[in-house]
């Protein structure tokens, strides 16, 4: 049983705030499992300011599910991605050329993206799932690893990105810090993930649909980024804030909200409506998903920050 206070996983403080219990996970990277995966609880730190889920998957484990994953969960329309959009538009800002690592690059669609119209960018890879990685090596990324660590001391790139990666790390600042090695002075890093100080996921707390992925292990914010920044020699030059919904009408976002109210206020009456089958769920092989937490993808629960690398120490190398 999780206690009420938990040493934070990322900085080591013991100064941590518990927000409340996470619904056990049914789904994992878009793959249902045979037997849920226990939720925990959703903590935050007080010093860094991360949100984690306590207690964790070892890292191995994890490993063994991202393996399995399906293949279609992570294949986007580029046009579609708000974060991507966003990216482009900064990368391509004022550089005519460079090296540019995608962590976590999948199938390698962004890198792609950012060369449609020229190749202004020599693009590189890291991809853990050995499928997704064929598949971006054959589109003509240059694959370097199934790991961040895995890349060799000195190299440098001129920009990193990170799509909806971090959230699935257990020591973000850690993961951060790497980055920052890895990029050389002046470059811009640029990540996306969800914000936990957004409006939607305080009102929910830890029954927030975001958090109960399995998946989903670390939950971060702007202030969490000005907070780690200097620490790992970045600055924060700009964050921008928005939902992965492609409409975001009244017409989209009424239901979700309504479904999201009834689940966090009335959570008796929303379970027995999922019995008689509202929502789209299916809980006939397990009376539990009745308590699985509704979506709201149409609710500005992302943000996406760019960092800048501070002008010291690290050798300015080509890779």
């Amino acid at each position: 049983m999780t206690t009420a206070t938990q040493t934070c996983p990322s900085c080591h403080s013991d100064s941590t705030e518990l927000i409340g219990d996470i619904p056990h996970g049914y789904v994992f990277a878009g793959r249902p499992l045979e037997s849920p995966l226990p939720g925990g609880s959703l903590f935050r730190c007080q010093t860094c300011y991360v949100g984690f889920k306590w207690p964790q998957l070892p890292k191995h484990e994890l490993n063994e599910y991202y393996q399995a994953a399906e293949f279609a969960v992570w294949t986007y329309d580029p046009e579609s991605r708000p974060d991507w959009v966003a990216a482009r538009r900064i990368l391509l800002d004022g550089r005519s050329r460079g090296s540019l690592l995608d962590v976590g690059c999948f199938d390698g669609a962004f890198l792609n993206f950012v060369n449609r119209d020229s190749e202004a960018w020599q693009l590189f890879g890291i991809e853990l799932n050995s499928e997704a990685a064929r598949v971006a090596q054959e589109a003509g990324i240059t694959m370097v690893g199934s790991d961040a660590d895995e890349i060799s001391g000195g190299t440098c790139y001129d920009a990193i990105v990170a799509f909806d990666i971090i959230e699935h790390l257990a020591a973000p600042v850690s993961f951060l810090a790497r980055l920052s090695e890895l990029l050389k002075p002046g470059g811009k890093l640029v990540l996306s993930t969800g914000n936990l100080d957004s409006r939607s996921w305080r009102l929910m707390g830890g029954r927030y649909w975001y958090c109960a992925l399995p998946e989903h292990l670390s939950f971060l914010s702007p202030r969490w980024s000005r907070a780690v920044a200097a620490q790992c020699g970045l600055t924060v030059q700009e964050i921008r804030y928005f939902s992965h919904a492609s409409v975001r009408g009244l017409r989209q976002r009424l239901p979700e909200t309504i479904k999201n109210l009834l689940y966090r206020f009335a959570p008796s009456a929303f379970r027995g409506l999922r019995r008689k089958g509202w929502g789209g769920v299916d809980v006939a092989s397990s009376p539990d998903l009745a308590d699985t937490p509704p979506i709201w993808i149409t609710a500005e629960d992302q943000f996406l920050v760019v960092f800048e690398k501070l002008h010291q120490s690290t050798p300015d190398q080509t890779t």
